[in-house]
């Protein structure tokens, strides 16, 4: 095993992270942050609090990112945990990779606020950019996990209520079958350091809440994706949610939608936050943000 990798699951053993049955989401919340605060964030970035259409959120540019070319990042958290603070790291390595400007977003969390609340506020956001002038064009939505299956779900309202579609959707390790039928979740259940899928299914009920798991909107990898913007997805080969990934990646195939699937070897959930000792998440960042690059300013 590479040794950094196997650093991360040691670190991963004795973190806040560590995988759980927990529903204590008070408390699950503070871990992550104390967890992000470890992290450090670009040298120069400027952070800035927004609201976008009633939603908060952070502004968070490296230097010499612009201002005509956006991320809308949907953070990550089972869709109950997370906020623009624990994502401002990687955002900004983000910004940083590809030069453009990264808007997180503070969208409303499960279960105070189960579905539809959090999909509303990332289109909600996304429309106010353009309102600030952004084209959608210029701008990629992108997410880790519960908000990688958010950025789905957000181009699938867009695609419903036939508004304009953004240039990419860059998806990490995305969760986006909240019913939990994928392979990996078995065939993966004792690799994978960070998910416990028995915990996973009290987490999709809470986000859920009195819809059905399987609505595309919950659960946006049992949609088709016609008409969908590229696509750019990560995924770890240690992960319960590679299925997710494979089943998102064939389904763009289908509708002959352009769709770069990474599965990185040894690699586990979300492995780009862990960048200041995972020289595969400092090689994927670069790589998205060349991705992103391509797509904002063509």
């Amino acid at each position: 095993m590479n040794p950094e990798i196997a650093a991360v699951r040691e670190l991963l053993a004795q973190s806040p992270m560590a995988p759980s049955l927990s529903l204590d989401f008070p408390a699950l919340r503070a871990g992550l942050e104390e967890f992000a605060a470890l992290l450090p964030i670009v040298e120069g970035a400027t952070v800035a609090e927004i609201t976008l259409a009633g939603v908060a959120g952070e502004r968070v540019a490296a230097p010499g990112a612009s201002d005509r070319h956006a991320i809308l990042y949907l953070h990550g958290g089972g869709y109950a945990i997370g906020s623009p603070r624990t994502h401002r790291a990687l955002a900004a390595q983000l910004s940083a990779a590809s030069g453009a400007t990264a808007y997180v977003i503070d969208y409303p969390l499960a279960p105070e606020h189960p579905f539809p609340a959090g999909l509303e506020g990332a289109v909600a956001a996304y429309q106010a950019l353009q309102d600030q002038g952004l084209k959608p064009a210029n701008i990629v939505i992108a997410g880790d996990s519960a908000g990688g299956g958010l950025a789905l779900a957000a181009a699938l309202k867009l695609r419903e209520i036939k508004a304009p579609m953004p240039a990419g959707l860059f998806c990490i390790s995305p969760w986006a079958d909240l019913t939990l039928s994928g392979e990996t979740h078995r065939s993966h259940a004792k690799r994978d350091p960070i998910i416990v899928t028995e915990g996973q299914k009290q987490w999709a009920a809470a986000y859920a809440g009195k819809s059905p798991l399987a609505d595309p909107l919950v659960s946006p990898a049992k949609s088709d994706f016609a008409n969908f913007p590229p696509l750019l997805i990560h995924v770890g080969t240690e992960e319960v949610l590679l299925s997710d990934s494979l089943s998102i990646a064939a389904r763009a195939g289908e509708a002959g939608v352009e769709c770069v699937l990474l599965i990185a070897p040894e690699m586990i959930h979300v492995w780009h936050v862990f960048f200041p000792i995972l020289t595969p998440a400092r090689t994927a960042i670069a790589d998205a943000g060349l991705w992103i690059k391509a797509k904002t300013q063509a």
